[in-house]
């Protein structure tokens, strides 16, 4: 008897862990708000026009240009974002370019998946 009613506490410690990791599977995640220091616009999806997880695939568009930093990204506000491949970025220096790619929005790095020319 002990022993049913030790496997049955079992199973029901592990569906309340199952429930309570698909809860926090499905709770969106919420973008990190920017420094005081970078009070700059999110990328925005542009079929929605909402901004967009900072994790999640981009596309942004500006120049390329070099710093003393290497090459970074500039949009149209004068937002500069640091590319991490500087070799693709080299490629295009002086062009304005739609870099695809995810954003670690607190160091405004681009991680590069793809840099083409603007259309």
């Amino acid at each position: 008897m002990k022993l049913l009613a030790g496997i049955r506490s079992f199973a029901l410690a592990v569906a309340v862990t199952l429930l309570a990791m698909q809860a926090f599977a499905q709770e969106p995640s919420k973008p990190m708000a920017p420094d005081n220091q970078t009070q700059q616009s999110q990328p925005q999806d542009q079929s929605a026009g909402t901004p967009v997880s900072s994790q999640s695939v981009q596309t942004f568009q500006g120049m390329i240009s070099h710093s003393q930093d290497g090459y970074v990204l500039k949009d149209s506000s004068g937002v500069s974002y640091q590319l991490d491949d500087q070799t693709k970025a080299k490629d295009f220096n002086g062009q304005n370019v739609k870099v695809t790619g995810t954003l670690d929005a607190s160091t405004r790095t681009i991680r590069v998946a793809s840099i083409a020319p603007a259309s």
